[in-house]
């Protein structure tokens, strides 16, 4: 598995339209993670019952 987790650009022309990039980066960091843990517990619950 290839987890990726880059820093956002903020090179937008107004601090609200940078924190809603940073906004989106979180809500995407959030995902990655969070599938990458069920990704683990699985494989991890799988060696387990082995």
């Amino acid at each position: 598995m290839d987890l990726r987790i880059e820093k956002p650009m903020l090179d937008k022309s107004t601090p609200e339209e940078n924190l809603a990039v940073v906004d989106r980066w979180i809500a995407d960091t959030a995902d990655k993670l969070n599938y990458f843990i069920e990704q683990v517990n699985r494989q991890k619950g799988d060696n387990n019952g082995k």
